[in-house]
């Protein structure tokens, strides 16, 4: 997108941030261990004062490897800290291939974590399994149950894949999804049936594609299936297991075992958002924290010795269309440390504006009147030559949102690539943008209706600039708070004194 001139806003703000002493891109205030692989964020909960999230995870490497349960709590869902793993692979076990995903449920004394245990069969391939395993009141200390309870799929459906059990109460019986596939038909998600949480009877197909008629993608099989109750309504996430991998959000009713699903709409549209857990705390507030896989080379991932990472945490509301949106916690204010503020900012068309709030570690909120513009857009991660940075922008006659990094990074590993996405939204006179950029990842919402999630890898420490622009017309951003971001001191000890 070429402009005509640069222009500056003279300030004195430039956000450099604390030196983290973390190996390049991971980012500081998203959670991840210090190091190796994790992928899906799981058993989201609250217990008393601390929330627990466990998580896939292989110790050894920054590889899938052999996956285990990491578990970390926090008092408020921005400060976690790591303890020991909930659950390992048993040698000889039903789960000696893995303890893959799956839910917890704190109803329940003492509380039960239902996982797939993988392992694999010479003749058979890979063979999943749903197991138990039973916690102490803190979710500390797990024992697994001895038997397996659901073997695998019934035996006259012919199913892709079975795996990461959900679990939630159905007035007095207890209702477990496991993500599918049918074949011929594409993505399913069955549902078991149990008085006892111990013996589970097969109730039939809870959801497919099928029984909406949409034109979204059904893939093979589904994965991560995860259900809640907002504002009157049920929602249905599914994660699809595809080259895509989007997560679709359903609205609808229970209807005995089948769910009749009302609307149909992605939970988030950008690139590198997956496998969300969702928990519902006392107060009616609909959490969700995802999987931002990594946008480089499986090479890459192992030089750098860690692959993956968690978004920040979100609240879910629905509209009254029936949309799912999400939007940053209010929690994540405790972030913010250096901050800078302006007002009426001219935004010439075909002029890029330079703020003067560079970092690799920033939040940005404006509010902007688009006027005649055709085109809005925000450049991050901008090197001063602007060889490197990453665009985001957005088409105002039909939606459409743009997440361009095909100049995002310089390193031969990483992939140029640009994502558009349009779902019906069309924006106002006014956008509300919020972005967080946090080294290696970037989150975008706009009017808190869409959110897009993607993963840049500046190869050059100078790419850290900020640029606004607008095509086809004039705009203004009618006011415009960044912050610096850094992990918040510790009100107390780390280890929350728990350990």
């Amino acid at each position: 997108m070429a402009s005509r001139v640069n222009r500056s806003l003279p300030s004195p703000y430039v956000f450099e941030g604390k030196p983290h002493g973390r190996p390049p891109h991971m980012p500081v205030c998203h959670f991840r261990p210090e190091g190796n692989w994790v992928n899906d964020p799981l058993g989201l909960t609250k217990v008393g004062d601390l929330y627990h999230l466990f998580y896939q995870y292989n110790p050894v490497g920054a590889e899938p490897g052999l996956k285990h349960w990491g578990h970390a709590i926090s008092q408020d869902l921005v400060a976690w800290e790591i303890l020991p793993l909930a659950l390992s692979p048993t040698p000889g076990g039903p789960d000696e291939g893995g303890c893959w995903s799956g839910s917890v449920t704190t109803l329940v004394d003492p509380p039960h974590l239902f996982y797939t245990a993988v392992r694999h069969d010479p003749r058979r391939g890979r063979i999943e399994t749903v197991c138990l395993a039973l916690g102490d009141a803190g979710l500390r200390e797990w024992r697994k149950h001895p038997d397996v309870l659901i073997p695998g799929p019934p035996a006259d459906l012919d199913t892709f894949g079975f795996r990461d059990p959900f679990v939630w109460r159905d007035g007095d019986q207890w209702c477990l999804l496991v993500g599918s596939g049918i074949r011929g038909v594409g993505g399913a998600v069955l549902i078991y049936r149990s008085d006892d949480l111990r013996r589970w009877r097969y109730d039939g197909v809870f959801f497919s594609m099928a029984d909406m008629g949409a034109e979204y993608e059904t893939a093979a099989m589904w994965e991560c299936p995860q259900l809640f109750q907002l504002q009157g309504r049920y929602v249905l996430l599914l994660s699809i297991d595809s080259a895509a991998h989007p997560v679709l959000y359903v609205t609808g009713r229970l209807d005995g075992s089948k769910f009749a699903a009302e609307r149909i709409g992605r939970l988030d549209i950008g690139p590198e958002f997956y496998a969300p857990s969702c928990f519902v705390d006392d107060d009616g507030r609909a959490l969700v924290i995802a999987w931002a896989p990594e946008a480089r080379s499986g090479d890459a991932q192992v030089a750098a010795g860690w692959s993956g990472v968690m978004t920040l945490p979100r609240a879910m509301t629905l509209d009254t269309s029936g949309r799912l949106r999400s939007s940053p916690t209010g929690e994540l204010s405790r972030l913010r440390h250096k901050h800078w503020q302006a007002e009426s900012i001219a935004l010439p068309s075909g002029v890029n504006v330079v703020l003067p709030i560079a970092g690799c570690r920033l939040e940005m909120m404006a509010t902007v009147r688009a006027s005649q513009a055709s085109t809005l857009g925000l450049r991050i991660r901008k090197s001063p030559d602007g060889r490197e940075m990453t665009v985001l922008s957005i088409d105002m006659s039909t939606g459409t949102v743009i997440f361009d990094r095909s100049a995002s990074s310089l390193a031969p590993e990483v992939m140029p690539t640009v994502h558009e996405f349009n779902d019906g939204w069309l924006p106002g006179a006014f956008i509300q943008l919020h972005v967080f950029v946090d080294e290696s990842i970037v989150e975008l919402f706009i009017d808190d209706v869409l959110a897009l999630t993607g993963r840049v890898y500046p190869s050059r420490t100078d790419s850290v600039g900020v640029e606004v622009f607008s095509l086809g017309g004039n705009a203004v951003i009618d006011r415009i708070d960044a912050w610096q971001l850094d992990m918040p001191e510790p009100s107390k000890p780390r280890g929350l004194g728990l350990s």
